[in-house]
């Protein structure tokens, strides 16, 4: 299994049922996060055995959503600097965010970065 512990890694979804009817199968985008699902409450697409979840910002239907690592194929890694901090990826830099903001204003930031937020 490939690990996505670094966020900004670009993923592609995999094809499941699970994501093929949430609509957002072979999709690409960024991953912005992990969470516990049976702490947080995050809703998953698909099942989740692990109780590890990946939250992954798809650019094309600006919307992030969370995932088991077994949906994600890992293709890349962006690096992201603005307001926040910057965020890079690569196999030895975790994201670093000088001031932690919360996940959803980098992910507003993200979208506005990539020209599709407003």
């Amino acid at each position: 299994m490939t690990s996505f512990r670094w966020q900004a890694d670009k993923v592609r979804i995999r094809s499941t049922p699970e994501t093929e009817a949430a609509g957002v199968a072979t999709l690409t985008g960024i991953v912005v996060g992990e969470t516990k699902p049976s702490s947080s409450g995050a809703q998953v697409i698909g099942p989740c055995p692990g109780d590890y979840a990946i939250g992954v910002l798809i650019p094309a239907l600006r919307q992030a959503v969370w995932l088991p690592p077994e949906q994600l194929e890992k293709i890349g890694s962006e690096e992201v600097t603005g307001g926040f901090g910057t965020a890079a990826s690569a196999s030895r830099n975790p994201w670093h965010s000088a001031r932690g903001d919360p996940l959803h204003q980098a992910l507003d930031w993200l979208l506005r970065r990539l020209g599709l937020g407003s």
